[in-house]
């Protein structure tokens, strides 16, 4: 399994979408790159770095817009942007997602 490490928290890179979400979440912590490692990451197994960088990414914040009106609600969480991309792979959609009972996606 491939992961990064970003403070004390795991983010696996397995699939596009949590790969996106890793990159997302290294830009808000505001750190550039992080090495790849493989293995397991709760510490137990066998885990190393194996030469590769993952970098944060370099597209603007992400934002949260209200699926009905197209308004702008706030920046979007790296969360939020790995749920509606997941959303928009899932049916083929814009990816939309409910947040608070207000169906909304990420731009």
């Amino acid at each position: 399994m491939a992961y990064i490490m970003i403070g004390d928290d795991a983010h696996v890179i397995d699939t596009e979408t949590k790969l996106v979400a890793a990159q997302l979440a290294l830009a808000e912590s505001g750190i550039e790159s992080a090495p790849v490692y493989v293995g397991e990451p709760d510490g137990l197994g066998d885990s190393h770095a194996n030469g590769q960088v993952l970098h944060a990414a370099a597209t603007p914040s992400p934002t949260l817009r209200n699926y009905q009106t197209g308004d702008v609600i706030r920046p979007a969480t790296a969360e939020e942007r790995a749920a509606s991309i997941a959303a928009s792979e899932l049916d083929g959609g814009a990816g939309v997602i409910e947040i608070g009972g207000l169906s909304c996606y990420v731009d």
